[in-house]
């Protein structure tokens, strides 16, 4: 073939479209994601980078301190970190010594209340046990027929005796 014909030009454009170019040769060969990733971070200079991660960091730390800014009462007008965190101290110290007073005023009430309880169940033990243990009598004799002693006492004992059967019978399990 004659050079400058078409069935030439033909011809080299199909063996530059077989043959890979050394750029297409070098995309094929990259083995690992890693390298990618390491030649995208080289196309930035490193100084971005740097920037750019200490932008996000601030950022981070920025909206701590809003919230914190938002829980502590009267911070909202706060500005400087160094002032806002002063006061966020100031603050938590104030909720420690006021949960360091609850809990010993919490002492003193359960002290009060223990004894008051202990009193009054010792009171209501002390009146429950009198209430229930009979008096302790002399037994009556019976001399020739006839009852000797207290009678009025007696018939009271019988009485009281009466009433605590009675009660312990509605409480006793059926």
């Amino acid at each position: 073939m004659v050079v400058g014909t078409p069935d030439y030009r033909e011809e080299d454009q199909v063996i530059q479209a077989v043959t890979l170019t050394m750029g297409q040769m070098r995309k094929q060969s990259l083995p690992t994601r890693k390298v990618q990733r390491e030649s995208k971070r080289e196309k930035l200079p490193k100084s971005s980078v740097s920037r750019k991660l200490e932008r996000a960091r601030r950022e981070k730390i920025s909206a701590k301190m809003r919230l914190l800014q938002s829980l502590v009462p009267g911070c909202d007008g706060i500005t400087g970190k160094a002032h806002i965190l002063d006061e966020i101290i100031r603050h938590v110290q104030s909720l420690k010594d006021r949960v360091e007073s609850l809990e010993a005023e919490l002492v003193l009430v359960n002290e009060t209340a223990i004894n008051d309880f202990k009193m009054n169940y010792n009171m209501e033990a002390q009146a429950w046990h009198e209430n229930l243990d009979p008096p302790i009598l002399s037994a009556p004799s019976f001399e020739d027929g006839h009852f000797q002693g207290n009678q009025q006492l007696w018939k009271g004992m019988k009485d009281y005796l009466a009433a605590w059967i009675s009660e312990s019978a509605c409480f006793s399990i059926s």
